[in-house]
């Protein structure tokens, strides 16, 4: 009688924790289907953000099979392009961007020249390989029209 009696309460037991383990599954289906819909949702949104990069990095791997490197320094194009002593670039810490490749920027620092020259200039700075791009730009007209001083902020990128 004592074994039936343990029998009955192992099963009551067993029967009870059985009912209480379904309560659980049933009640908590809809969290965990909205836990697991945020999950899949950041998910989709991670897809979507790796996929963004995709041109940027096409774009880095033709500029690494073309062999560019490092864009030529800008105080030498603009030699070419402005008067004698014009000209005077002072380049800037290099920041990291992406799989070996930095971003260097360069503050030329242009006195008494056309401004009519300055697009041609900075055409020409955006043909190189790989190309200066011009970020900032500040214009200091002098008395003479169309002429003065100008700074210009040129930013490219590079692999050390």
């Amino acid at each position: 009688m004592n074994l039936d009696r343990i029998l009955s309460w192992t099963a009551l037991a067993l029967a009870v924790a059985a009912l209480a383990w379904t309560l659980d599954t049933a009640l908590s289906g809809p969290r965990r289907r909205a836990l697991l819909d945020r999950k899949a949702g950041a998910v989709r949104e991670l897809l979507r953000l790796s996929g963004e990069d995709a041109p940027d990095r096409a774009w880095l791997e033709r500029l690494d099979a073309d062999g560019a490197r490092t864009p030529p320094p800008l105080e030498r194009l603009a030699a070419g392009r402005f008067p004698d002593g014009a000209a005077s670039a002072s380049p800037r810490s290099a920041v990291p961007v992406a799989d070996g490749w930095q971003c260097r920027a360069t503050l030329l620092t242009l006195s008494g020249v056309s401004f009519a020259d300055i697009p041609a200039f900075c055409g020409e700075a955006a043909r190189q390989r790989p190309p200066w791009r011009l970020r900032e730009a500040e214009f200091l007209p002098s008395a003479d029209p169309g002429t003065g001083d100008a700074r210009l902020l040129f930013e490219a990128l590079e692999k050390p």
